[in-house]
């Protein structure tokens, strides 16, 4: 006996598929509020922001966070549904993604952010490339240096490392 697929069985999944996720997406919002975080100028939180263009000076505030517990509990894929769903109000693409945002809380007590995240992909993308160049070294000249070594001529070259890694130019590795 053939089972035909109908347009009425594709139109029961999805409404139970939108059911399941809105369910995930209110169990992480109870989560979130049996925790409730109170807010503190200068910490860093996991969340949304977004530009407001009507402010003097234009700044960017804080929409929806989450903590880190619940980011890692759930995928990548619902914890963005979640901060848009349960935001402040509606975000442009470019903002939905989760970052690391330092709260600046104004005289007019507005919840301002400052951007970590790029400082963040900064340092690894300056890391990675400080890393490619120690690995090449040490490839370079590790039977060297244990050559010099055994004839008590031991030489240290300068091999990049984490500390400074920002303060040198990119052009030295």
């Amino acid at each position: 006996m053939h089972h035909v697929d109908t347009d009425d069985d594709d139109v029961e999944e999805e409404e139970d598929e939108d059911q399941d996720d809105d369910a995930l997406l209110d169990d992480m919002y109870d989560a979130e509020q049996q925790s409730p975080s109170i807010f503190r100028d200068g910490h860093r939180y996991i969340g949304i922001a977004s530009e407001t263009a009507d402010a003097e000076p234009p700044c960017v505030i804080l929409l929806n966070t989450i903590q880190p517990r619940t980011f890692f509990r759930h995928s990548y894929r619902d914890v963005v549904r979640y901060l848009c769903q349960y935001s402040l109000m509606k975000t442009s693409s470019r903002f939905r993604q989760p970052r690391i945002l330092q709260l600046i809380i104004l005289s007019d007590d507005t919840y301002a952010v400052c951007d970590k995240t790029i400082w963040l992909r900064l340092v690894q993308r300056r890391w990675k490339r400080a890393l490619e160049c120690r690995h090449g070294m040490i490839r370079r000249y590790l039977p060297d240096m244990w050559h010099q070594r055994e004839m008590g001529l031991a030489r240290i070259r300068h091999v990049p490392q984490l500390r400074g890694l920002m303060l040198t130019p990119s052009s030295s590795f």
